[in-house]
Order: structure tokens, then C-alpha cells, then sequence
């Protein structure tokens, strides 16, 4: 945020990326306009398949398989995405990543406790869920809106477990992320307040343009360089959930 001179931004985050964007809403509540969680799952301590994987996981040896990288990787999706760009997330996890350190995190997700179990986040929320994830249940989804007071869970028809990948252009033209100003700046301003500020427009303009940008929309940020799930997603929210 400090990088591309975000005073405070919707926080968009894709899977278990959405366990650090629940903690900072928790512990910056006066810089989290909103957040997005697209896939996130409510807890991992639980399930089966991420115990699975761990022990799949405290295997693997140096230098990381690719095979096994693109075996994993590929399971996210459901419909097929550009060819290119999945072997450079391929490349992404067994390039960068040794052995030790995809035990270390897999060990750390499966301990993480969801900031939403233990305190409440008082941004606005959407959850988004790929009705075809076979990485993790619907319930998940469903529980982090429960838990979530102003929160509205999406569903995405023939999707899978990272919707941004699969569906770029929809996630950025999506009506919650274009209204977000709206339902974000009387936030931003207070309740009540009849007052408008230029700087908000501006913040606003700002964040739907790196997302769009990040996400495949037309605007575009040549100053961008984080990935998807550390970027900001301007959109509007309310309790309940829509079928799209």
C-alpha cells in the first residue's frame, strides 16, 4: 500500500493469502477500507486433504519436482487458463521455493487461526467462492460470511478455487468492485457525513485502476508489480449472499 501511495485500500486476497488480509483488518482497521476473499478458506485445521498434502509435502527433496508443482497448481482451476501463465506460476513455486519452505508454510496454514474466529472485522466483505473448487468445501466460504457481520458471500458458476485466474475480466468488471466507492467512501467519511473529498475520489480512482489492471481489466498501472492477492479491489457489500 505504501508502495503505490495508498493511504488505505480494499484488500483483495486469493486463498490462504486471506488469513494475512483478516489480521491486517484486525490490526489496521483505519487502513482497510474493505477486503475481498476469493477462495480463502475459514480453517485448515480440519481437513483432510491439507494433511494429505503435508505428508506428500515432508518428502519432497531439493531441487522441488516441477512435475508435482504443475500437478498442484493445475488442481486449482477448473477451466483451463493461458498455458504461459500457468507454467510461470509453475515456475513461481518450484523455482523460488525450496523444500523446507513449502513444509514450513503448509505447517503454518494448518495451524493458523482465522482472525475472524477471534475478533471481529468490522470491514465491509466479499467473499467470493468458485462453485467447481475441489481445493476446498463451500462451508468454508459460507462460515467466514457467518462469522463476518457486513459481509456477502458470491458464488462463480464453473469456476474453480482461484477465480481471478480463471475469470479475470469478470472479477474486475464485477459490479461489487465498481460500486465499492460508493459503499467505501461514506465509510471512509463517517456516518452522516454530507461532506465529499477529493482525495477519496481519488484513493478510489487509484485502487480500481491497480485492480483492474492487476486483475486483466482494461486500466492499466505500469507501476505494479505485486501479485493479485496483495492488491486492492475497490467493490460494495452487504450481509447476505447472491448467486451469480
Amino acid at each position: 500500500m505504501d508502495a503505490v501511495a495508498l493511504e488505505a485500500a480494499v484488500l483483495f486476497a486469493s486463498s490462504s493469502a486471506g488469513f494475512t488480509v483478516q489480521r491486517f483488518a484486525v490490526d489496521h482497521p483505519d487502513r482497510t477500507l474493505a477486503i475481498v476473499l476469493s477462495g480463502a478458506p475459514w480453517s485448515l485445521r480440519d481437513t483432510p486433504g491439507a494433511y494429505g498434502l503435508l505428508q506428500t509435502v515432508s518428502n519432497l527433496l531439493d531441487p522441488v519436482d516441477p512435475d508435482f508443482v504443475r500437478q498442484f497448481v493445475s488442481s486449482t482451476v477448473f477451466r483451463p487458463v493461458p498455458a504461459a501463465f500457468l507454467e510461470e506460476m509453475v515456475g513461481e513455486s518450484y523455482k523460488k521455493l525450496p523444500a523446507h519452505v513449502w513444509k514450513a508454510a503448509l505447517e503454518g496454514l494448518l495451524e493458523a487461526v482465522p482472525a475472524a474466529e477471534t475478533a471481529t472485522i468490522r470491514a465491509p466483505t466479499l467473499v467470493l467462492w468458485g462453485e467447481r473448487d475441489e481445493i476446498l468445501p463451500r462451508s468454508d466460504g459460507q462460515a467466514l460470511a457467518a462469522a463476518i457481520p457486513d459481509s456477502r458471500l458470491m458464488t462463480y458458476a464453473d469456476t474453480g478455487h482461484v477465480v481471478h485466474w480463471e475469470d479475470p475480466e469478470r472479477v474486475a468488471a464485477d459490479d461489487g468492485l465498481a460500486q465499492c466507492a460508493n459503499r467505501s467512501t461514506a465509510r471512509w467519511l463517517g456516518p452522516g457525513s454530507r461532506s465529499s473529498s477529493r482525495g477519496t475520489e481519488q484513493l478510489f480512482a487509484r485502487t480500481l485502476q491497480i485492480t483492474r489492471g492487476a486483475l486483466g481489466g482494461t486500466a492499466t498501472c505500469p507501476k505494479l508489480t505485486a501479485p493479485a492477492s496483495r492488491v486492492c479491489a475497490p467493490y460494495t457489500s452487504r450481509h447476505g449472499e447472491h448467486e451469480l
